[in-house]
């Protein structure tokens, strides 16, 4: 079985295929980086409800802890992939629901509705924005 760390390794590696430009030029500029230890993710007490982890000119990386129910809304123009770190809920995907927990992987391509009700008070999530996120892409579908 593969650990929460690989999963991790292969959402990073993944999002890099999926935003890399065709295009760059022959110098790469550098840029600042930022490193989180799953493990360090797992124990912690959770940070405030979304917080900006990290953004390129791509993607946006936000850690998240829901305490209460995120409301049943879409992306027209943004992808998202969601790596459960830690705890567990309820997710609406399209109009399935269902059950995830820690070391789960959803990507939710633009315009698929979906919501999350945690289960757990201890939840965590990295969420992976593409292209990159200002939080206005998000359209809340009445219920």
């Amino acid at each position: 079985m593969m650990g929460p760390k690989f999963h991790l390794l292969a959402l990073v590696g993944l999002t890099a295929l999926a935003v890399a430009s065709p295009h760059q030029s022959a110098e790469p500029k550098p840029r600042a980086a930022n490193v989180l230890s799953l493990v360090d993710a797992a124990s912690a007490e959770p940070p405030p409800s979304v917080r900006l982890f990290n953004e390129g000119k791509y993607s946006t990386v936000n850690l998240v802890t829901p305490t209460s129910e995120i409301k049943a809304h879409y992306h027209a123009k943004h992808d998202e992939t969601v790596y459960i770190v830690r705890g567990s809920g309820t997710m609406r995907i399209g109009e399935a629901t269902r059950d995830v927990s820690a070391g789960d992987l959803i990507h939710l391509p633009s315009g698929v509705v979906h919501s999350f009700a945690p289960k757990s008070k201890d939840c965590v999530a990295v969420s992976v924005f593409g292209p990159k996120f200002d939080g206005t892409d998000r359209i809340f579908v009445g219920e």
